[in-house]
């Protein structure tokens, strides 16, 4: 038996299933369905009788649980690190104690220097922060390549803008490759010049579909050619699987996890994340627990479901029913009490700002775009959306409306929206903690709010609010509670939110007319 130690995997040769119980165990998951375990975080070829393990492993505790008293051996890079003959200048210092902390430790200076034999560095740091700036600074200071692995094509780009806006590159200087296969292979076989490009960027789709359609050694030479030294995962706690299958199959020198929320919501997929990373040195700035924002409101509401209703928002997965987030999201646009409650929501929007609402359904975001613009004609020009069907070019221009309908895939990670005053979950109910904690991190002024609208109709909705309402106890400046549940609390509300809109109307009409009245009531 052999153990080599890569920059960025553990390989053990010669290994038999069932020889080491305590190391599958690790990396077992027990699948329901079949009542098997079978192995994840980890790869076994029965064939070349070959376990590929992460290498964020402790090394001593898996020679520890081997107990075959082999020595490990240390695999380099085949291929040298290629430094910079131009080197990379920034062009600002770091804006806050958080980030100059945070390019310390992954340097390996200031008091980290123990960092600097270390392959795998991991960064936890709050949505908003400037984690793109930290990345981005690495490669400038070690003078070395970097190539950026994010999880949307929107964040292809907003990488390839702040490296222009942070450093002295130039366009011709960076490399984004969003058109998959193609670009992969023209620079594999050398059609494609990329010699004198400093940052490369692609997503974790394009690698998986050029490993899948042309074998995954093909991504190990593609990373040898461009010759990086650095490779950074965005948004690190999402596409584990990919993740790790990179690693295996490339050896970048070092390696660096960004993340704001260094967990998985699923309790078997957090445990392998966990041992995946045990040996990893991470730094955590995320300071909600100690700087916290913003004020956290349940709303509770019932929309009075039928049996049928609540039925109708599951859906099918093998043989079991789960409740489905973007089929509740359509079956509530259809309830008049929704309607109701979100009237009620709206004239909190109007007191409090700039409000992004999660609604986890496209065709229910237009309902309620529709329904917004009918009841609030000034609102009309000043609402944006953002979900997968916008085009790149405009989401920019979204984010700077006064009223922001979205779903949690399209804006709950990664986009920067400026002024958030107010968010409110309308119809996103989820238990997730790390995607609750990147929503709540997005509200990154002070005295700010987060709704969450509780459907009580729904057991499952009660459940995610109880399974998350520790989380929002721990990193909210206060938890407090509305309660619209009876129909005459909510007839009462909506009610008294209508008369202040009434008010509204007769101020804004009373006032002198000067053109077209501004919707700046929204965004004091």
């Amino acid at each position: 038996m052999e153990l080599e130690i890569w920059y960025s995997k553990i390989v053990i040769y010669d290994y038999t299933i069932g020889y080491c119980p305590a190391i599958e165990k690790l990396f077992s998951v027990y699948d329901p369905l079949t009542h098997t375990k079978y192995l994840k975080g980890c790869v076994y070829d029965d064939e070349t009788k070959t376990l590929i393990l992460p290498r964020g492993l402790n090394v001593e505790k898996i020679l520890n649980l081997l107990k075959s008293g082999i020595e490990p051996k240390i695999i380099t890079r085949p291929d040298p690190v290629i430094k910079l003959e131009n080197p990379i200048m920034m062009k600002y210092h770091p804006k806050s104690d958080v980030q100059r902390e945070a390019l310390y430790f992954a340097l390996g200076i200031q008091g980290y220097e123990r960092n600097r034999a270390k392959t795998q560095i991991s960064i936890n740091v709050n949505t908003g922060v400037g984690k793109t700036y930290i990345a981005i600074a690495a490669a400038a200071f070690l003078n070395m390549k970097e190539l950026i692995i994010t999880h949307t094509r929107d964040m292809m780009y907003q990488w390839k803008k702040e490296i222009l806006d942070f450093t002295d590159t130039e366009e011709n200087e960076i490399c984004v490759i969003d058109n998959g296969s193609r670009t992969f292979n023209s620079i594999i076989n050398g059609s494609k010049d990329v010699s004198g490009v400093k940052y490369f960027i692609t997503g974790h789709a394009s690698i998986n579909r050029f490993g899948a359609n042309f074998g995954w050694d093909k991504v190990g030479e593609f990373f040898q050619i461009i010759g990086i030294g650095l490779k950074v995962f965005d948004e690190a706690h999402k596409y584990f699987d990919n993740l790790l299958r990179i690693d295996f199959n490339t050896n970048t020198w070092k390696t660096i996890y960004l993340t704001a929320t260094p967990e998985r919501s699923d309790r078997e997929e957090n445990r392998i994340y966990q041992a995946a990373f045990s040996d990893v040195p991470a730094i955590d700035l995320f300071d909600e627990s100690s700087d916290p924002r913003t004020h956290y409101v349940a709303l509770h509401y019932t929309s009075r479901p039928t049996p049928y209703e609540t039925s109708s928002c599951d859906i099918k997965h093998g043989g079991f029913r789960m409740f489905n987030a973007a089929k509740y999201a359509d079956y509530v646009v259809g309830k008049p009490e929704f309607f109701k409650m979100l009237f009620v929501v709206m004239e909190i929007a109007r007191v409090r700002g700039k409000t992004i609402f999660y609604i986890e359904s496209i065709r229910a975001i237009d309902i309620v775009y529709n329904w917004m613009t009918y009841t609030f004609p000034e609102l009309q020009g000043h609402i944006g959306i953002l979900h997968s069907k916008i085009p790149d070019e405009v989401r920019d221009l979204q984010t700077q409306m006064p009223i922001i309908l979205t779903t949690i895939k399209s804006c709950g990670e990664g986009k920067h929206i400026d002024n958030l005053a107010l968010g409110v979950l309308l119809a996103a109910p989820y238990s997730s903690k790390p995607l609750l904690r990147q929503v709540l991190g997005r509200m990154r002024n002070y005295d700010t709010m987060l709704i969450y609208c509780i459907d009580h109709g729904f057991q499952k909705i009660k459940g995610y609010y109880q399974a998350s309402l520790g989380m929002f106890a721990k990193y909210a400046l206060d938890v407090s509670d509305l309660n619209l549940r009876g129909n005459d609390l909510l007839n009462e509300a909506y009610m008294r939110s209508l008369n202040n809109r009434n008010q509204y109307y007769e101020e804004l009409y009373s006032q002198p007319k000067e053109g077209k009245i501004k919707v700046v009531n929204l965004i004091e």
